[in-house]
């Protein structure tokens, strides 16, 4: 199992983006991703009102309900809590870098969960 673990802030442009990007990955990967994004208190593009998601990916939305400023590391530690060991935490609008996707792209998923 394999989880990214991403903030959301006002930036529906890139979050439509990396839907465009995680519908590339292979389904051998995409059944054992999950995404965790956390809105940090978006007011004008929440992310509960964007529909779009990746196809064939678990996706978890969460939004946290009081407005702090400067509250980044609190969305990252919700995001981050009780996730296993295999959790990466990314930036959304984190652009590409080719070589890391290409060597997620191409991990041998076996075909049952490893106990």
């Amino acid at each position: 199992m394999l989880s990214y673990i991403y903030s959301y802030y006002e930036n529906p442009n890139m979050y439509l983006r990396q839907v465009e990007e995680w519908n590339r990955y292979p389904s051998r990967v995409k059944e054992h991703l999950t995404i965790c994004i956390t809105d940090d208190c978006s007011s004008r593009h929440p992310l509960r009102e964007i529909p779009e998601a990746p196809d064939g990916i678990q996706i978890r939305r969460f939004q946290l309900m009081e407005k702090v400023p400067w509250n980044a590391s609190t969305s990252g530690s919700l995001r981050m809590e009780g996730r296993d060991p295999g959790a990466i935490k990314r930036k959304l609008d984190q652009k590409r870098r080719e070589k890391r996707e290409n060597d997620i792209r191409t991990l041998p998923f076996p075909n049952k969960e490893i106990e």
